[in-house]
């Protein structure tokens, strides 16, 4: 390599222990004829979270000819981070409008961090709403479904992982 040259990719990691949560959900409902209500809060605490990480590192390459070569090497591995955080509130309706048509609808506010970063894959903000007609045993529905921006990390064909926001 060049002097300067930082080669990137992507590994394993053998020493990961498994994570573990810690769930607490507390729920109220209220279902009356016709209609119906949800309101949801939960909180999730995650130990040894894990997460893809950038960090160099000096690895040895075979060459064909000659000694090995040491680079330094951008590798982008699964780690445990630590402790997680979820917690948020999900509130939920249901209201039949007579007897053939119907709403189900939810949104749920999300609040995720692990190291002051918030959680990949996770939105804060969510909801959907669910018409439907129903008929003695046939019923169709339709769903339109929403959530906010949330962080993502792809492998860029070898290029190392990247880290970016799907908005």
């Amino acid at each position: 390599p060049e002097p300067g040259v930082i080669f990137s990719g992507v590994g394993g990691n053998p020493s990961l222990t498994p994570y573990v949560s810690d769930n607490l959900d507390l729920s109220y409902e209220v279902t009356r004829r016709g209609t119906g209500y949800s309101l949801a809060m939960f909180h999730k605490t995650v130990r040894d979270f894990i997460q893809s990480v950038e960090a160099p590192e000096v690895l040895t390459f075979e060459t064909q000819n000659g000694p090995p070569v040491q680079a330094t090497v951008l590798m982008a591995r699964p780690r445990n981070l630590g402790r997680a955080r979820i917690e948020g509130l999900e509130l939920g309706v249901h209201r039949r409008f007579n007897r053939l048509f119907g709403v189900w609808a939810n949104a749920t506010w999300t609040h995720s961090r692990v190291d002051g970063r918030r959680l990949t894959g996770v939105s804060d903000w969510a909801w959907s709403v669910s018409p439907y007609l129903e008929r003695g045993p046939l019923t169709l529905n339709a769903s339109w479904s929403w959530r906010s921006a949330f962080r993502s990390e792809a492998d860029m064909q070898g290029g190392g992982v990247s880290d970016f926001t799907i908005g």
